[in-house]
C-alpha cells in the first residue's frame, strides 16, 4: 500500500467520525469523501506504474565572444565544474597580450578571465568546485587559484611537466612530471614537494605516460601510457593501483574518464567517444565499450579536450581530421592552394624539401602502415625508404643522403635518398629525439632530445655538443642558411614562442622574435626571412636585416593555416626556394572540421543508459 495514501485516508475517517451521535451523514457528503478517496487511491496508482519521464539529451555548439577564442590546441584547454554548472577554458593570445584561462557560467552570456591565470593551461576544479588547479610560468609551476576571489598560489614548482592535471579526492593534485623515466607525479594540494607515481613499463614500450585523472573512491588512477607500436607511436588506457603500485593497460585509447554513472569513458585515435561499464572497486570494465559519439578532437596521440560534469554536463572539443586521406599542396603567400599530385594521397607527416627542391622527403601512413617515402616532384614517381616510419627527416646538404628518426628506438639513421641502400643508424641517443636539420655546409646536424636542444658534428668529434638546455620544452630546430644563427620554439615564457640564438656557439645572446604564440621556425633558403606558425593559426613571415648581430623587423601575417594543421597542433611545412609558396598537406576536398568548435551536452547520463549495458 502507499503510505502517503493511507494517512491520508485514516484522517478522513477520523473526521467523519468527530460528527455528532445519531446525526445523519448527508449522501453527498458522504460521495465527496469517497470520491476524494477514490481519486486519491487512482492517483497514487498512477504514480506507481506509469514511467518517470526521461531528460532529454540536448547537443549545443558554444560560441566565443570577441576576444574569447579558444587557445591554440597544443595542451588540454578545457574543465566543468562538478555541479555541471560552468566551465574554464584557455584562451587565446590576442594582441600581443597574454592567454588567460577564461571562467563561464551558463546563465552568462560571456565568459570573464581569471586574474592570475596568465599563461594557464591543463585546468582542473577541485572535488567541490571552489577552486581551480592549473600549471603555468617557467620553470613550469603547479597552482590553484579561489574561484571567490584571490590570487593564484604556487603548490610545486618541481620537475613539472606539460601532459595534463588531475585534482584527486584524497587531498592530492595528480600531474605529469618531469621524472627519470617520464611518469606521473602527485603534490598535496596544500602544497609541498612533489612526489613520484607512476614509471612507464619500457620492457613493453612504454615512453611516457600523461593525463592523468584520478577515480573518485581513491583507489586508482587511470591515465595515457604512449608506447612505441610496430609503425607508431601508440596511446593505451591504463589503470594505478595506489595498493598494489602497480598499472595495467585497460583498452587502446588517447584519453579517459571515470563518471558518476558507472563508466569508464574514453576517446579513440580516430575521434570516437566510447563508453564501457566500469568496476570502480576492482578498477576494470565490466563489458564491452560501446560508441556514443564521434568526431572528438585528437591532437597527437593523446591530447583530448574532454570534461564531464557529475551531474551528466559533457563539454568537449570536436575536430578529428581522416587519418589517411590528405595530399600534399603548395600555397602561396597569399594562401592559394595548390595540388602537387592529386593521385598521390596519404596522411602526411613533416615534408621536407631537398637542397634542388626537386623531390620531398615526407612520412606517409595509408591507414594501416607509415613509411619514409621520398617523392620526385611534383607529378614523379614516390619510393619507400623505410618499412618503419621515420618521424623526422632532414636532407644531407649533398642532395643524395637523408636522416631519419625511427619510430622505435633512440636514433639517427641515415640511408641513400633513391633507396638504393638500406638505412643503417649513425648515431645513438638516450632521449626520445625530435626533428633534426642539416647545416647548410654538412658539418653539424641538430636535433631535439627530450626537451632539450643538441647537435652532432658529422666528422671529428663524435660526442653531442648542448646548444640549449633547461627547466622547459626547447623543440624545432632551424639553421639559418650561413650557418650563424639557430632558431628554435621554446615553452620558457609558459607558452610556445621562437627564439633566436647564435651558432655553433649558443650562450652569449637570445632573442624573441615572436609576440603572440609561435612553433615551427623556418628559414627562407636567402637567409632574410624567418617564418613561423603563429599561436592564432596564421602564417607568419619575420623580415630578417642582415648585419654582425641578429636583428629583425616586425612580423607579417601571410594566411590562415588551420586547415593544414596536422593532429597535434602541428603544421608541418617547408619553404620553397624562392620564398613564394610553402609545401605543405591538407584532407583531400579542404574538408577539414573547425577543430575549435567546443560542444557541451546536457544529460549525457541518460544517452548512456540507452546505449551501454552492463
Amino acid at each position: 500500500a502507499n503510505p502517503g495514501f493511507t494517512a491520508m485516508g485514516t484522517a478522513a475517517v477520523t473526521r467523519m467520525s468527530a460528527a455528532a451521535p445519531g446525526a445523519p451523514v448527508s449522501r453527498p457528503a458522504f460521495l465527496g469523501v469517497a470520491g476524494l478517496a477514490a481519486l486519491l487511491l487512482i492517483a497514487a496508482g498512477w504514480g506507481w506504474l506509469r514511467p518517470v519521464p526521461s531528460e532529454q539529451v540536448r547537443r549545443m555548439s558554444l560560441a566565443f565572444g570577441d576576444g574569447q577564442a579558444l587557445g591554440a590546441p597544443n595542451d588540454y584547454r578545457v574543465a566543468i565544474s562538478p555541479d555541471g554548472s560552468r566551465m574554464v577554458y584557455v584562451g587565446a593570445a590576442v594582441g600581443g597580450k597574454p592567454a588567460y584561462l577564461w571562467l563561464r557560467s551558463w546563465n552568462e552570456l560571456k565568459a570573464v578571465p581569471l586574474p592570475g591565470t596568465e599563461g594557464g593551461y591543463n585546468p582542473s576544479f577541485s572535488p567541490d568546485g571552489t577552486r581551480l588547479a592549473f600549471i603555468a610560468g617557467t620553470p613550469r609551476t603547479v597552482r590553484a587559484v579561489s574561484l571567490a576571489g584571490g590570487p593564484p598560489v604556487t603548490l610545486t614548482d618541481s620537475l613539472v611537466d606539460r601532459g595534463g592535471l588531475g585534482w584527486g579526492y584524497d587531498g592530492y593534485i595528480y600531474t605529469d612530471g618531469h621524472l627519470e623515466g617520464d611518469g606521473l607525479m602527485r603534490v598535496k594540494e596544500t602544497g609541498g614537494s612533489p612526489e613520484p607515481v607512476t614509471m612507464p613499463d619500457t620492457a613493453a614500450g612504454e615512453i611516457y605516460h600523461v593525463g592523468p585523472a584520478p577515480l573518485p573512491n581513491g583507489k586508482g588512477l587511470l591515465f595515457t601510457a604512449v608506447q612505441r607500436g610496430a609503425s607508431a607511436i601508440d596511446a593505451q588506457i591504463a589503470v594505478y593501483d595506489f595498493e598494489t603500485r602497480k598499472h595495467r593497460i585497460l583498452v587502446a585509447g588517447a584519453m579517459a574518464r571515470y563518471i558518476p554513472s558507472g563508466h569508464l569513458l574514453y576517446v579513440t585515435a580516430d575521434g570516437t567517444l566510447m563508453a564501457a561499464p566500469f568496476d570502480q572497486a576492482r578498477m576494470m570494465p565490466t563489458g564491452e565499450g560501446v560508441a556514443v559519439a564521434g568526431g572528438v578532437s585528437v591532437r597527437g596521440t593523446n591530447r583530448v579536450d574532454l570534461s564531464v560534469s557529475n551531474n551528466g554536463m559533457m563539454l568537449y572539443a570536436s575536430g578529428t581530421v581522416s587519418t589517411g586521406n590528405w595530399e600534399l599542396v603548395w600555397v602561396s603567400r597569399d594562401g592559394v592552394a595548390t595540388a602537387v599530385d592529386s593521385s598521390w594521397t596519404g596522411f602526411f607527416g613533416t615534408p621536407r624539401l631537398s637542397p634542388d627542391a626537386r623531390q620531398v622527403a615526407v612520412t606517409r601512413s595509408d591507414g594501416s602502415q607509415s613509411s619514409l617515402w621520398v617523392k620526385q616532384l611534383d607529378r614523379g614517381p614516390a619510393a619507400k625508404l623505410t618499412p618503419d616510419a621515420g618521424r623526422f627527416v632532414a636532407w644531407h646538404p649533398d642532395g643524395k643522403t637523408v636522416a631519419f628518426v625511427p619510430t622505435a628506438g633512440n636514433a639517427i639513421w641515415t640511408g641513400p635518398a633513391d633507396g638504393s641502400v638500406l638505412p643503417t643508424p649513425w648515431r645513438g641517443d638516450p632521449g626520445r629525439l625530435g626533428s633534426l636539420e642539416y647545416s647548410r655546409d654538412g658539418n653539424w646536424l641538430v636535433f631535439g632530445s627530450l626537451a632539450d636542444l643538441y647537435g652532432f658534428q658529422t666528422h671529428g668529434d663524435s660526442s653531442r655538443a648542448e646548444l640549449v638546455k633547461g627547466p622547459y620544452v626547447d623543440a624545432y630546430p632551424a639553421l639559418s642558411p650561413d650557418g650563424r644563427w639557430l632558431a628554435y620554439a621554446s615553452d620558457e615564457s609558459g607558452r610556445w614562442e621562437v627564439y633566436v640564438r647564435p651558432f655553433p656557439d649558443t650562450r652569449p645572446a637570445k632573442r624573441q622574435v615572436s609576440v603572440t604564440g609561435a612553433i615551427e621556425p623556418r628559414w627562407s633558403r636567402d637567409g632574410r626571412e624567418l617564418f613561423f606558425q603563429s599561436g592564432d593559426g596564421t602564417l607568419v613571415t619575420v623580415p630578417v636585416v642582415p648585419g654582425p648581430v641578429f636583428n629583425s623587423a616586425a612580423p607579417k601575417s601571410l594566411f590562415n593555416v588551420t586547415l593544414y594543421i596536422r593532429n597535434g597542433g602541428f603544421l608541418g611545412y617547408d619553404v620553397a626556394p624562392d620564398g613564394k609558396r610553402f609545401l605543405m598537406a591538407r584532407p583531400v576536398g579542404a574538408n577539414r572540421v573547425n577543430a575549435d568548435e567546443l560542444i557541451l551536452v546536457e544529460n549525457f547520463f541518460q544517452e548512456l543508459k540507452a546505449k551501454v549495458k552492463r
